[in-house]
């Protein structure tokens, strides 16, 4: 897939928003390094860590091999180096979120700063967000307060938001018309799933897509203005939904 993008003579990056590993029993063996060499060898070039990632315990904690295979830019909080960051490219700023490595209030307080600068200093690129856990959760009894509580806010400086977790694939545009964080552009919220573990939708009628019952993945075009992401399924390359998203 990779290759057919690159050979139209596409720059190409290729990313995933966690759990990589979860679901096989090679990988759990294995603490994900398998898999996440694996991943290495695809070519991944942006990355976060999922729940499955980290090894459970009194505190989670992730494996040092994660953190060697991806060498990530040490520009996020100073206790979530290497796994919080941003990437800049000539039209965006790519943000990765590590919401698997908040454990105390103090830590999603930090994260949300730091998020909120991030965001602000982007000036007029594309702001792209990545994070594992959905601000808004789109499947049954999965809702994350802290989640929404820490990061709805300053969201609202980003223009896509891309999250995992879910196991489904939704898009909700979230206008925010609070005096507080009043914006005159809405942000696009994109849960999306690229592995054979399902689950439904859950019921919202503010979802302006939404889908479950097979493995998904976006495509973002980069363009000086639009930026169009398009999704597919990955086993028919049936094209399921598309959005664009203008910054002037």
């Amino acid at each position: 897939m990779v290759k057919d993008y690159k050979a139209k003579g596409n720059n190409v990056l290729l990313v995933d928003a966690g759990d990589a590993i979860q679901g096989s029993p090679i990988g759990k063996l294995s603490s994900g390094e398998v898999f996440t060499n694996l991943m290495n060898a695809i070519g991944y070039d942006f990355a976060i860590p999922g729940n499955h990632e980290y090894l459970k315990g009194i505190v989670k904690t992730l494996p040092e091999h994660w953190k060697t295979i991806f060498p990530n830019p040490q520009n996020g909080p100073a206790r979530f180096l290497g796994t919080t960051y941003y990437v800049d490219f000539p039209k965006v700023r790519m943000i990765a979120l590590d919401t698997d490595a908040l454990h105390r209030m103090s830590d999603y307080t930090q994260a949300a700063f730091w998020l909120k600068k991030t965001l602000r200093e982007a000036g007029d690129k594309f702001t792209i967000v990545l994070m594992h856990h959905p601000v808004y959760s789109t499947a049954q009894g999965r809702s994350n307060p802290f989640i929404w509580m820490a990061f709805h806010g300053p969201l609202r400086e980003a223009d896509v938001v891309f999250s995992g977790h879910d196991h489904n694939y939704a898009r909700r545009i979230v206008h925010y018309e609070e005096r507080f964080w009043k914006k005159e552009e809405p942000t696009v919220f994109i849960a999306t799933n690229a592995s054979n573990k399902e689950y439904p939708v859950k019921e919202n009628s503010k979802y302006a897509s939404s889908f479950s019952g097979d493995a998904v993945y976006d495509y973002v075009q980069i363009t000086p203005d639009p930026l169009r992401i398009s999704t597919y399924l990955i086993h028919s390359g049936e094209q399921i939904d598309e959005t664009t998203i203008c910054k002037h």
